[in-house]
């Protein structure tokens, strides 16, 4: 059975994160190379009217966001950091404190996703508001919403102000949840194949009618990477094992290839031993969504289905979508209001199922 911390300890190191996040933003962040900042740099000379050059609409929308809620004035990184540090610690305690039982792995890994969030979403960036559409779908299933499709009018919204890839996000969540609610004897595999099914068939209608998008998607991987091949920022990069020549099959080759690379990190082994941490972090992430996907399936916890459809949803596109790993998990790590309520939420039954067993 799973280690859960007393409660005492629990709420210790809840509280504690507050702490160990302020810790991080004053010795650790300061000191990451300059390729953590990029995006930040160019938000926050938007915010301060002095962008120059091009800024796609991702960019463009945070700025303007930033600029309406700058009643302080702000005008330096490090001032935005420590107060979006402090409110996003704050919030993030009071979400955990609401949890009765936490394991003693998953308090790890809640660590380890504080440590990603400082490096990542506590400050001036994208992030933040792909965080905070997250929180709003958090808040409406938690507030009772069981109707997963208003949902999609939040994809719609973040695709038109933010990213476009969030139409197609919300299609393949709505996806995932049809295939896991209607199903009579759903499995895992089962899901993956139908929808591998559909997504091919997708992509055989879009050729006849678009062949200018078709032709886009299956040389996206190329198209997102083609300016970065030299970059020495560029090190965990993404490119296709096998060259497609627009062969729809090649193309579905890769990317299954490219989607387990993704969720089974291995080989930034051979980058450095920096990336360990990431490696296990991503680990445990996708083992334990998959153990979790295959309970809440076989048991038919119905409630759940649009926390998984929403991770691999947004896993599924991120895997076009993402040119290396670094960009992979940087925008995962937003989703963790999502995936630690999915984590601690099982778990807790898992252990009241070993519980009551143990009685009898």
């Amino acid at each position: 059975m799973k280690k859960v911390f007393k409660r005492a300890d629990q709420i210790f190191f809840i509280l504690m994160i507050l702490f160990v996040s302020i810790l991080m933003q004053i010795f650790f962040i300061p000191r990451l190379p300059n390729k953590y900042f990029y995006d930040s740099t160019g938000i926050l000379s938007i915010v301060n009217g002095t962008a120059y050059g091009y800024f796609d609409a991702s960019y463009v929308f945070t700025g303007k966001f930033f600029s309406i809620i700058n009643i302080f004035n702000f005008t330096t990184f490090s001032q935005w950091a420590y107060l979006l540090t402090i409110l996003l610690s704050i919030i993030t305690i009071i979400y955990l404190l609401r949890f009765e039982r936490i394991t003693v792995t998953d308090m790890i890994f809640i660590y380890l996703t504080i440590a990603l969030a400082n490096m990542y979403l506590f400050r001036i960036s994208k992030e933040l508001i792909q965080l905070l559409f997250w929180i709003i779908m958090y808040l409406y299933i938690r507030k009772g919403g069981r109707n997963p499709y208003p949902l999609l009018i939040i994809y719609i919204i973040e695709g038109m102000v933010f990213r476009v890839y969030y139409y197609a996000i919300g299609i393949v969540t709505m996806l995932i949840y049809l295939l896991m609610s209607k199903g009579k004897k759903n499995n895992i595999i089962k899901i993956i194949v139908y929808s591998s099914i559909i997504c091919f068939l997708g992509l055989v209608v879009l050729k006849n009618i678009s062949p200018s998008s078709y032709n886009y998607l299956l040389n996206l991987r190329i198209l997102i990477n083609q300016n970065r091949l030299e970059s020495y920022d560029a090190i965990t990069i993404i490119n296709d094992w096998i060259t497609n020549n627009g062969s729809v099959i090649v193309f579905m080759i890769n990317y299954v290839i490219n989607f387990i690379r993704m969720i089974f990190p291995i080989e930034l082994v051979t980058k450095g031993i920096k990336y360990i941490p990431f490696i296990i972090y991503q680990l445990y992430l996708i083992i334990s969504l998959i153990r979790i996907t295959a309970y809440v399936i076989k048991q038919k916890k119905e409630k759940y289905y649009i926390y998984i459809a929403i991770i691999f949803g947004y896993m599924a596109i991120a895997n076009l979508f993402e040119p290396d790993f670094g960009s992979l998990i940087r925008h995962e790590v937003t989703l963790y209001v999502i995936y630690l309520e999915l984590f601690i939420d099982i778990k807790k039954e898992w252990i009241l199922e070993y519980e009551s067993r143990k009685k009898h």
